[in-house]
């Protein structure tokens, strides 16, 4: 009586048969095996096949739902300890004499569902095309790699282009989300994660262990357009940041949306200074520039109209008070203008700590009449009182040096009356409290 088969040994599972056709076509099978009870004459697809120019076809059908393997190799090293490289596996493709416009491939992995046809069925929860795994099980390893790719060429050699990693995405279909490269710190068992995501050649990481922020290990980090357009920013060890643009043209910044700089300091001696605009013009001889540290525009294209209220400045300086004032040698204040004449040499030049320039060439501007167009406007809409609206400490050999652009002013005149015998050189002419009124100016000190 024949044996039941699932008690036939696996030799006795499989059958090698004469191949008819051997050697009438190259690529003819020169031995194959096939499942058992195979027509001999008619087998089908053997399971295995090596043909007469070497070649290896191996198909299978999985029939278990736990999975199987099309090809299974292993090596143990021996109790010898190991000096060299121990490989499961090593496949080489090497390209001939001839000059080749394919892709020499040492070995090419593809996982793919099963049909091209839509609604086939067959859909799959993962495709993976491999799966590189290092295990150190419970023993002291030096290094752990997952993979590690290597680009060869003896000297002399010429190449094109090289690249380490090169990952395309030919998909026609739907894809929800993609990523080229995606680094998810223990999230398969739970355990680990990396001391940094991504470490570059010369030492500098890359690395987001903490979620919403992206951490980047480098004294100097640089965005270049190309050899002659790039910008920096550079930190300092326990210092500040600096922003740095190099351009083959004019190196600036351009800010299209606001930017806020926010500081704070509980110190009692701290020097902080939120924004700083500096230039050094050490040029040996500048005839025609523009120089500007800090420069604030506002150009209005568009309308006001009715009761609208708006605030529009060029520059707004600030101070809000709120905490206890009481020292007085404070200086306090919203905009605070300075000029430093300790040092250099000046023969010609217009100098002030306060530039006040307007241009009012329009009709308009000018018909809105005083009090509503001004060079310089003083306001205190609040019910207290303050102790002066200007106050003046200084050394100077004028109060007021005033004189009309175009030599023909409307706020003074000359005038040459007397009060009390005393001559009059001009008067200046004002408005108090709406009504217009004049000041004297006399020639010369009254006795």
């Amino acid at each position: 009586m024949a044996r039941d088969e699932s008690t036939k040994t696996h030799l006795e599972n499989l059958a090698i048969l004469p191949q008819s056709a051997h050697g009438d076509t190259t690529g003819d099978a020169v031995f194959a095996i096939y499942p058992l009870d195979q027509n001999p004459l008619s087998p089908g697809t053997p399971s295995f096949k090596l043909d007469d120019v070497g070649h290896i076809d191996q198909v299978l059908t999985n029939t278990t739902a736990a999975g199987d393997q099309g090809i299974y190799a292993a090596v143990s090293q021996s109790s010898t300890a190991l000096t060299g490289t121990l490989r499961g596996g090593y496949f080489v493709a090497t390209n001939g004499t001839g000059a080749a416009t394919g892709t020499v491939r040492g070995v090419e992995a593809k996982a793919r569902a099963y049909s091209d046809t839509t609604g086939a069925g067959g859909n799959a929860a993962m495709l993976e095309g491999i799966l590189i795994s290092a295990d150190a099980k419970k023993e002291t390893v030096t290094g752990l790699r997952g993979l590690h790719v290597q680009l060869d060429g003896y000297a002399g050699s010429t190449t094109t282009l090289v690249e380490g990693v090169l990952i395309n995405n030919n998909s026609s279909g739907t894809q929800t989300t993609a990523y080229a490269i995606s680094i998810n710190e223990g999230h398969l068992s739970g355990h680990k994660v990396f001391t940094r995501d991504i470490l570059l050649q010369n030492g500098e990481t890359i690395d987001n262990a903490t979620d919403g922020t992206v951490a980047i290990t480098s004294a100097v980090i640089k965005h270049a357009l190309d050899a002659n357009d790039y910008w920096t920013v550079t930190q300092a060890n326990s210092g500040g940041v600096t922003f740095d643009s190099t351009s083959a043209g004019t190196a600036s910044f351009t800010f299209n949306d606001p930017v806020t700089v926010t500081n704070s300091t509980a110190s009692t001696t701290a020097t902080l200074r939120s924004v700083i605009g500096s230039i050094t013009a050490s040029t040996a001889s500048m005839t025609t520039c523009t120089l500007t540290a800090v420069r604030g525009v506002i150009t209005v294209s568009g309308s006001t109209t009715g009761s609208a209220s708006c605030y529009m400045y060029g520059t707004q300086g600030k101070f809000i008070g709120g905490g206890t004032l009481n020292n007085a040698a404070g200086w306090h204040a919203g905009v605070f203008a300075q000029l430093d004449l300790s040092a250099g040499t000046y023969t010609a030049a217009q100098i002030a700590g306060l530039w006040v320039d307007c241009g009012l060439a329009n009709a308009s501007a000018k018909a809105l009449g005083a009090g509503s167009t001004s060079m310089i406007r003083i306001t205190n809409t609040a019910s207290g009182f303050l102790p002066t609206m200007i106050s003046a400490v200084a050394n100077a050999a004028y109060f007021l040096d005033i004189a009309a652009a175009d030599g023909t002013p409307g706020y003074y005149a000359a005038n040459t009356h007397t009060i009390d015998s005393h001559a009059l050189a001009s008067i200046i002419k004002v408005k108090v409290g709406g009504t217009e009124g004049y000041i004297p100016v006399f020639a010369s000190v009254p006795a």
